[in-house]
């Protein structure tokens, strides 16, 4: 079967996480450089017969636990796994070419600071084959070696992150020109050996047909979905056929079911469509927290069915890019209309909420769940519960107090480093 992207492989781990397994698996690679990730012994206890192979295949092979991870969340188990292959290469590294307590040093320090680079860096760095070689390349040893303490600046922790993304994003750049070079036309999705002929989204959502003519059966239909924290393809309902014309209609088929499901959903929203916009957000909050913030997505980062007020209004869970002066991108989102979870950039979030601009539908979800129930019985009390609407009222008029403020007192605006505060 064809591996996985690492972030993939996360993905694939995180169920185990939330359950706190006691369950072992391997991440690993395999030659052709591909992800993977699999149980490493039967109901029974009984480890496969293949499991024994795998550091051969990959040294920097790690076995790990879903409980290993404390429950955490996307990030943190992505950054652990990473930081367990880093530790692992440093551990096999026999090399008299590379100072080993420079290494050694690197390897402690990329472990304390991994979170701080951006999600485009870390997925460029788990494609090399020893990353931590490439990384000791990159950073001058200067800015993680330290003998009189365990703790490094945080000037130099940012120099040193500063270096890595300026020469990642290089890397990518290059290879973004490379690829247009050599490949004008877009690049076919495979799976499983068939290559991608015909597709269409519908209801969020690809069906697909594709073709593999070295196959017994050449034609395979499957879906394709991305709803997940991390926004990785899965596919899945795969079927394949040897004839073309059974593949077509299996193709057609399902464009009619997603097509009937979109029906449903929207039969359920708002008529007209209503759709948001940065007018609908909070002014001068662009380099805002957004955790916890109630937030809109902008329409053009949604699919075309889902460019309405239904799908574009979020609640922040997290993410790297949910912080003003992170490097990262990443904002994990809960839907409040349909409570599903997702991830998006930081900028594709148009701003936070207006709270006059939200719809009767959000501001219920909004409430605390008393006021949700019938009307009660006891009389209203003078200051509403605390709730995440309250807070982004909250936020609205402490915006609109500093204002008049500055407004009705222009002498005491104050400069700091040479800008009004």
């Amino acid at each position: 079967m064809k591996g996985m992207q690492f972030s993939s492989v996360i993905e694939k781990i995180i169920p185990e996480v939330r359950n706190g397994s006691n369950e072992p698996f391997v991440v690993y690679r395999d030659g052709s450089g591909d992800w993977h990730c699999d149980f490493t012994q039967n109901q029974y206890g009984e480890p496969f017969d293949w499991v024994e192979g795998i550091q051969d295949t990959d040294p920097l092979a790690v076995t790990f636990k879903g409980s290993d991870f404390a429950n955490g969340g996307n990030p943190y188990v992505y950054d652990k796994v990473l930081a367990a292959r880093l530790r692992a290469e440093y551990d096999n590294t026999m090399s008299g070419d590379i100072n080993m307590g420079e290494l050694r040093a690197l390897v402690n320090f990329l472990e304390d600071n991994l979170g701080e680079l951006s999600s485009d860096a870390t997925e460029y760095i788990t494609g090399f084959y020893k990353p931590l070689a490439e990384l000791h390349k990159m950073i001058p040893a200067s800015l993680y070696v330290d003998d009189f303490s365990a703790f490094h600046s945080e000037e130099k922790i940012w120099q040193a992150i500063e270096i890595i993304e300026d020469r990642i994003d290089t890397l990518i750049k290059r290879s973004t020109v490379n690829q247009v070079a050599a490949v004008p036309a877009p690049e076919k999705r495979v799976i499983e050996g068939y290559e991608e002929k015909h597709s269409i989204q519908v209801a969020g959502q690809l069906v697909i047909l594709a073709e593999n003519q070295k196959a017994d059966e050449p034609y395979l239909v499957c879906y394709c979905k991305w709803d997940n924290p991390l926004g990785i393809n899965e596919y899945y309902n795969a079927c394949v056929t040897e004839d073309y014309t059974e593949a077509l209609g299996l193709y057609a088929n399902g464009i009619l079911s997603f097509t009937q499901i979109l029906e449903k959903e929207m039969a359920d929203y708002e008529q007209p469509p209503r759709v948001l916009t940065a007018q609908d957000c909070l002014p001068n909050v662009q380099d805002a927290d957004l955790n916890g913030k109630v937030i809109v997505i902008k329409p053009e980062a949604l699919a075309p069915e889902y460019r309405r007020v239904e799908r574009q209004i979020k609640i922040c869970k997290g993410g790297f890019g949910a912080s003003p002066n992170s490097r990262g991108n990443a904002v994990f989102c809960k839907d409040l209309y349909s409570g599903k979870e997702s991830r998006f950039e930081r900028y594709d979030v148009a701003g936070i909420i207006n709270p006059d601009k939200l719809p009767e539908w959000a501001k219920l979800k909004l409430s605390p769940p008393e006021k949700q129930q019938a009307q009660p019985t006891q009389p209203p009390q003078s200051k509403e519960p605390p709730s995440l609407l309250g807070e982004v009222r909250e936020a609205a008029q402490l915006i609109e107090q500093r204002r008049a403020e500055r407004g009705n007192n222009p002498a005491t605006t104050k400069k700091h480093d040479g800008q009004e505060v």
